[in-house]
């Protein structure tokens, strides 16, 4: 919950900050500024309610106090976000006096269209989120691998990282990624690490273990931990997890008809999770070996190990713009999408669910489907 509470806090302060420049920008009337400062003060009393007494609310007035916070929050990270860029001009404006004498003769009206300006964008903002995060893309990629996989020549894997079954990837969400999935008929399905967003009480009551069992593919439908498994009552959540029809590879090594071997590796929360060159010792390397991991953080120890296809995701791509652009500058370009490293193919899938808020801005929810290519 700490992560609630410092979002919460980072609202707070955005908050303060939006509300000092809608101030000044309103008429001063008590008609005009009662209203829309109430209002974004009660979506602030809101979102500590729901934190403090979230334990206590029915799951409706938990999902739907949710929403309406995570909008404000993304929300208010564009308003100050343009904001701190008209601050900034102003700034040195105000040091280099560059704006024309026109600007200072129509202020008032100038306030009023920026502030119509900044508000219609937002709002695109958020519909745009809204629906990259309803309506999933289905991604492909070819991997070329130069090792033989006995008498199979090809397969096909669907990879779905990050879903986030919750308060706010309900039911009716789960189900239509499930449909998504079993379209691409696949060899091999691979969630890859974070299926379950904190607990399972909004799951058992919504029965979402039924959605999960529907998950057919004939090599198998696998899974591995995602940090979030670890966040709260994990064996329960692995027990959860096998009873939805999952196979659970943590630390573990199958040979899907005796041709390639697929690594499922534990996640990193875990500090005693195996090493990959445990996992890897006695294996025949003459065979394909493809690894699923959901932190993006081991990408060396694969190379150094000689496994051929990593897949990965954890990191969303950010989920919304523009921290997928601050995620490529921290990871030196290597946050999403293929990539190589020394004889080691990668993949870091921006997700297929969300953590906090039903937006992806900029960014899109995904499933992978790997045409991998053996003996090419």
């Amino acid at each position: 919950m700490k992560v609630f509470l410092t979002s919460i806090l980072a609202q707070v302060f955005l908050t303060g900050y939006i509300l000092y420049h809608v101030w000044y920008v309103l008429p001063a009337k008590k008609k005009y500024r009662i209203p829309v400062v109430g209002l974004i003060l009660l979506e602030v009393l809101l979102s500590f309610f729901a934190y403090f007494f979230h334990k206590h609310l029915n799951d409706d007035l938990l999902h739907y106090s949710q929403i309406i916070c995570g909008t404000w929050f993304i929300a208010s990270i564009y308003f100050s976000l343009f904001l701190i860029i008209l601050d900034i001009i102003c700034i040195l404006n105000y040091f280099f006096s560059f704006f024309p004498s026109w600007v200072k003769v129509y202020y008032k009206q100038i306030k009023y269209a920026l502030s119509v300006f900044f508000i219609i964008l937002v709002t695109f903002f958020l519909i745009c989120g809204y629906d990259s995060y309803l309506h999933p893309k289905v991604k492909h990629q070819t991997i070329h691998i130069s090792k033989k996989a006995g008498k199979i020549s090809s397969v096909r894997i669907a990879f779905a990282s990050d879903i986030h079954a919750g308060i706010v990837v309900d039911r009716s969400q789960v189900k239509r990624y499930v449909d998504l999935i079993n379209a691409q008929k696949c060899d091999i399905i691979i969630l890859g690490g974070d299926m379950i967003d904190y607990d399972l009480h909004i799951l058992n009551k919504q029965d979402v273990a039924q959605e999960f069992c529907r998950l057919k593919a004939p090599l198998g439908v696998y899974a591995i931990l995602g940090n979030h498994e670890y966040r709260f009552n994990r064996e329960k959540k692995i027990e959860w997890l096998r009873s939805a029809g999952l196979t659970i590879l943590q630390d573990s090594v199958v040979m899907p008809e005796m041709s390639f071997y697929l690594i499922g590796r534990d996640d990193k929360k875990n500090k005693n999770r195996k090493s990959l060159s445990y996992l890897v010792t006695g294996l025949d390397k003459s065979k394909p070996i493809i690894v699923a991991d959901h932190q993006p953080t081991n990408i060396m120890e694969n190379v150094m190990n000689e496994t051929d296809f990593v897949m990965m995701g954890h990191v969303h791509n950010g989920q919304i713009w523009p921290y997928n652009h601050f995620l490529q500058w921290y990871w030196d370009g290597f946050s999403e999408g293929y990539g190589k490293k020394g004889n080691t193919q990668t993949y870091i899938s921006s997700g297929l669910g969300l953590s906090g808020p039903p937006f992806r801005v900029f960014t899109d929810s995904e499933i992978i489907v790997f045409e991998i290519i053996f003996g090419s």
